[in-house]
């Protein structure tokens, strides 16, 4: 009787112990047969006196809810789970599983299936781990390439992933929903199905377009509390609606690339520290929310550029607010008229504005200090910009008096009645000007920059009174013209080129023609009236 008493309490015990995370995950074990790749010579029947040698012989001897036990060693084989069963390993660090053919090293057929304490290792070309079953757990357990979750409702916790996670589905997105990645240390993320739930992992890619992508079909998935250290272009690619990203952490390390790239609607973008990065969000489209996110570096760039066309498509309808870049509040307006913005900001947009004065800035280490669209009637005055281009689309009317530019300069594309007077530009890319009309450029001290002005489909400036030291390069000309671009129609006076000349200084326009890439004609223009002097500016 004691001992009837005694192994009830032990089965129910076991019972117990093995109920996975939550009920919608549930792992009952039941009996236990055991596996030992050091019994080479039998007998083998799964008793712990006598284990079988391979792992699949084990769940092939198994039933629905036993636990398969595998001591440490060397397992070289593909193995195939198509019972609800809990596979697990001695130790992760002594229990090796190793793919010997050109197929997943384990595929997982059946639901409630946990799988734990394993190393586990398969050729490049394969997903070492396939789920296809649902309602799987997997944890404790380190995957050295890839893994590929084609089902719903499982668990990921507390894992190392060396190279891919691909949440997706070969069928519609919502068949593939409610998986829970947690915990886990991943290499690159990828995500194409609704729902899921990634949170407080440590992401490290080594993956050269992104870190983490949410695609096309990845659609109200919760993305929280993640730590990604990013050497990819993108850290986080956002392709579709609806999504939730707050509270991670986005590091750049490569310095130069992307924190969040947006390019879907819907999505709530909030409360994220990105820093470095050549852009920290870049924002390509409308009706998201971005708030209380503090940016290092980069800051805020809207707007995609189509090559093709020599445009961009601008974003005009998304709700920017509380945010810190550089530890200064992003200034973000849209509508706003007849308005003077003086006090210390880390980067400032404007959508439809009229009449706005901005002045006495100090700007730094912003990709896009200062972004304006779509406006009229704005004057940038005695402002101080290092790094980063000024950006202004669709524009009439801009006057940029009195500022400094250090490796920084002036983009405007679009724009008309443009004056440019009385600045410092140093050790930038100058002014390049897009299908602009209408303007004078004077005044102007340009010291080391890369290209002084750039001219393409731009028509009618006078260029006048400038100190150009160190001049290299100036009109250039778009894919697109089909005439002598801008060859008579803008003009150079009476500016110095850096030493005292007696004839006139000549400049090259280079002309482009469609569909051949590279310049192939270039012309001669002329300042027939170089200044002997620099002017005192």
């Amino acid at each position: 009787m004691i001992k009837t008493i005694l192994l009830l309490g032990m089965t129910l015990i076991l019972i117990l112990s093995s109920i996975s995370f939550s009920n919608a995950t549930t792992v009952i074990e039941n009996d236990i047969i055991y596996v030992d790749d050091s019994n080479t010579e039998g007998p083998w029947d799964g008793t712990v006196d006598h284990p079988f040698q391979y792992i699949q012989e084990g769940i092939n001897a198994a039933y629905d809810a036993d636990t398969v036990f595998v001591f440490a060693g060397n397992y070289y084989e593909n193995i195939v789970i198509d019972k609800s069963i809990c596979l697990r390993g001695e130790n992760k660090d002594e229990c090796f599983l190793i793919s010997n053919v050109s197929s997943s090293t384990i595929t997982i057929k059946e639901e409630k299936i946990c799988l734990k304490e394993f190393t586990i290792s398969g050729l490049d070309s394969y997903y070492e781990v396939n789920i296809k079953g649902n309602h799987t757990a997997i944890y404790n357990t380190t995957i050295n390439s890839d893994i590929l979750i084609n089902s719903s409702n499982n668990k990921i916790y507390n894992n190392s992933i060396k190279r891919w996670i691909c949440i997706t589905s070969s069928q519609k997105p919502e068949y593939n929903s409610f998986n829970k990645i947690c915990n886990n240390t991943l290499g690159t993320v990828y995500v194409n199905s609704s729902n899921n739930i990634i949170c407080n992992n440590l992401i490290e890619s080594d993956n050269f377009f992104y870190s983490v992508h949410f695609d096309i079909d990845a659609i109200s998935n919760h993305f929280y509390d993640n730590n990604i250290i990013s050497t990819s272009i993108n850290g986080l690619l956002l392709s579709s609606d609806n999504n939730d990203i707050h509270n991670n952490t986005i590091n750049d390390e490569m310095n130069d690339g992307v924190g969040i790239l947006i390019n879907s609607r819907k999505n709530n973008i909030s409360n994220n520290v990105i820093k470095g990065g050549y852009s920290s969000i870049s924002l390509f489209s409308d009706e998201n929310i971005i708030t209380g996110n503090v940016m290092k570096k980069g800051g805020i760039e809207i707007g995609i550029p189509l090559f093709l066309f020599n445009s961009y498509t601008i974003p005009y309808n998304n709700t920017i607010f509380n945010n810190l870049v550089n530890d200064k509040p992003l200034l973000y307006k849209v509508r706003h008229s007849n308005e003077i913005f003086h006090e210390d900001y880390g980067q400032i947009i404007l959508m439809n504005c009229t009449n706005i004065t901005i002045h006495h800035q100090n700007i730094s280490h912003v990709k896009r200090p200062i972004q304006v669209f779509n406006s009229k009637n704005m004057f940038i005055q005695d402002n101080t910009f290092i790094g980063g281009q000024f950006w202004s689309e669709c524009s009439e009317h801009i006057e940029f008096i009195k500022n400094r530019f250090y490796s920084s300069g002036i983009e405007l594309n679009s724009c008309s009645d443009i004056i440019i007077k009385n600045n410092f530009i140093e050790d930038g890319n100058g002014i390049e000007l897009s299908k602009c009309d209408d303007g004078i450029i004077s005044r102007n001290n340009f010291l080391n920059v890369t290209k002084e002005i750039q001219g393409w489909t731009t028509y009618n400036m006078l260029i006048t009174e400038n100190n150009f030291y160190d001049f290299e390069q100036h009109e250039g000309g778009s894919p697109f013209d089909d005439v002598y671009l801008n060859y008579n129609h803008n003009k150079w006076e009476h500016n110095y080129w850096g030493e005292k000349r007696y004839l006139p200084k000549s400049i090259w326009a280079t002309v482009y023609v469609p569909g051949i890439a590279g310049w192939l004609f270039r012309f001669l223009k002329f300042d027939w009236h170089p200044a002997q002097e620099p002017y005192d500016i």
